[in-house]
C-alpha cells in the first residue's frame, strides 16, 4: 500500500496549488478532444503563473481539491490521465518527473475481455500519484513514459 494520505491545509502554497490545479485540469481536458499528450504537456508546461517549489503532498492536495470542485460540473471529465497530466506539470520544476501509461487485461464480468488503461506519475523513480504506490507499477504493463519538465 502507498503512504497514507496527508490532510490538505490552507496555507498560501496550498491555495496556489489548488488554483494551478484547476487551470491544469481544465487544460488537460484537451486530450479528450484529440490533442496529443505531448502537445498538451508542451502547452501546459509553458503556462505562466504556475506555482513553483511545491511539495508533492501540496500538489496532490491541490489536484484532489480541484478535481472534487470541477467534478460538480457537467462538462468536466475526470480521469487518471487528466489528473496525471495536471500533477506532473505542477511538480515538473524538479528532475525526474515521468507520466506512465499502462494497460492490463481485465474481465468486467460480462465475459468480454477488455484492456484496462491507467496513467500515473513518478518522481525520481517513486510513484507519487497513486495511493497504491508501487503496486500500480506491477498491476499494469507499461506501454509509454513521458518525461515532464517546465519549459521557459
Amino acid at each position: 500500500m502507498g503512504a497514507p494520505r496527508q490532510p490538505c491545509r490552507r496555507t498560501i502554497p496550498d491555495v496556489l496549488a489548488y488554483l494551478g490545479a484547476i487551470r491544469l485540469l481544465l487544460g488537460a481536458q484537451a486530450v479528450y478532444r484529440g490533442v496529443t499528450m505531448e502537445s498538451a504537456l508542451t502547452r501546459l508546461t509553458r503556462q505562466a503563473l504556475l506555482p513553483s517549489d511545491l511539495t508533492v503532498a501540496q500538489a496532490k492536495c491541490g489536484i484532489r481539491r480541484a478535481t472534487r470542485r470541477l467534478s460538480r460540473t457537467r462538462w468536466f471529465h475526470d480521469g487518471c490521465l487528466v489528473r496525471a497530466i495536471a500533477l506532473s506539470v505542477l511538480i515538473a520544476d524538479r528532475p525526474g518527473v515521468l507520466i506512465h501509461i499502462g494497460f492490463s487485461g481485465g474481465n468486467p464480468g460480462d465475459g468480454e475481455p477488455r484492456a484496462l488503461g491507467h496513467a500515473w506519475v513518478s518522481c525520481r523513480g517513486v510513484i507519487v500519484s497513486d495511493e497504491r504506490g508501487a503496486d500500480v507499477g506491477h498491476a499494469y504493463f507499461e506501454a509509454k513514459q513521458l518525461v515532464v519538465h517546465r519549459l521557459p
